[in-house]
């Protein structure tokens, strides 16, 4: 969480692992988004290299400016070579729903209870005056 209210920031992953016999390239994108599906700060591109045969690499971003979103859904697509040999590959999305607790969240929450915990205390203490004012005669 961070302290900014709007800022706050999220890391996306995955693991790609190369099934096939041949070393390549590929990119996976990254991007949040809102309950309304609009996009929530810049979406990240990230190069993948050299991924040898059989080899396992994790791949991920840091995403910033999330704000004061509840719920927001993250999405990567990996997108592999077009061709490898005869075969056609096909980009691959994942998303998944991640819940941030928001600062409006905490506060509000804090002010209900202060009020309830102190409200009657502050009654008494005031004895009632401040409720009921007297008539003047």
């Amino acid at each position: 969480m961070s302290i900014n209210p709007w800022g706050g920031s999220h890391t996306i992953r995955f693991t790609v692992r190369n099934a096939s016999n041949a070393t390549l390239d590929a990119e996976a994108s990254f991007r949040m988004l809102n309950l309304f599906g609009q996009q929530l700060g810049p979406e990240m591109a990230v190069e993948i290299k050299d991924l040898e045969p059989d080899e396992v690499r994790e791949v991920a971003a840091e995403m910033t400016g999330l704000g004061q979103w509840t719920l927001v859904k993250a999405e990567t697509v990996f997108t592999p070579p077009e061709k490898l040999g005869d075969t056609e590959l096909a980009p691959v999305k994942r998303d998944q729903w991640v819940f941030f607790v928001p600062w409006y969240l905490l506060g509000g929450t804090g002010l209900a209870i202060a009020a309830v915990r102190l409200g009657p205390r502050l009654i008494r203490q005031l004895g009632g005056s401040a409720l009921s004012p007297e008539v003047a005669g």
